[in-house]
């Protein structure tokens, strides 16, 4: 593969290149890193409830086995506080969240992380490879930013989370 020199915005990245440091920006969305060991790979996802509709973890998965030929069970999924079940309300979320499955639907309120979850196993990753790390932006603003949560000018201007990730030089 050809380097690429280039910047784009997406909602997911990886690479093998040791000393390359990963980010992703986040205010409640989920966010995740995924280590390939074996490949020596690194990857991350910014995951919304928009990219969860759009399939962004089957796509970045899809990737790693097109450019890496990794398998989904030969990985390791870390994933930073994200929103809650709580503070993941919507209108309606039969409607605004179509296709999904409505078992994650608790009256106007959706469990992502069920669903991301639930996403991540039908993909084939070991349960025993997730962890998530406890936490929610909105319920916790003393600690994160969050749109949902009352900070969407900051938001809006740049001020986000951040999650990092490089691979480190052998």
């Amino acid at each position: 593969r050809a380097p690429q020199d280039r910047i784009q915005q997406a909602d997911g990245m990886a690479t093998d290149v040791a000393g390359l440091t990963l980010t992703v920006r986040w205010a409640d969305c989920q966010n995740f890193i995924i280590f390939a060991p074996q490949a020596n790979v690194i990857g991350v996802v910014h995951a919304g409830w928009r990219g969860l509709l759009a399939g962004v973890l089957q796509k970045h998965f899809a990737m790693l086995k097109n450019e890496w030929g990794i398998r989904p069970a030969e990985t390791w999924v870390g994933a930073g506080p994200s929103l809650c079940t709580a503070c993941a309300a919507f209108t309606n979320p039969r409607t605004e969240l179509p296709g999904m499955d409505a078992r994650f639907f608790h009256g106007r309120h959706v469990d992502l992380y069920g669903i991301a979850d639930a996403q991540l196993a039908a993909i084939g990753v070991p349960v025993q490879h997730c962890e998530r790390m406890e936490g929610c932006p909105c319920c916790q603003t003393h600690r994160y930013w969050s749109y949902r949560g009352g900070d969407q000018d900051a938001v809006l201007q740049g001020a986000t989370n951040i999650l990092l990730c490089s691979l480190l030089p052998a």
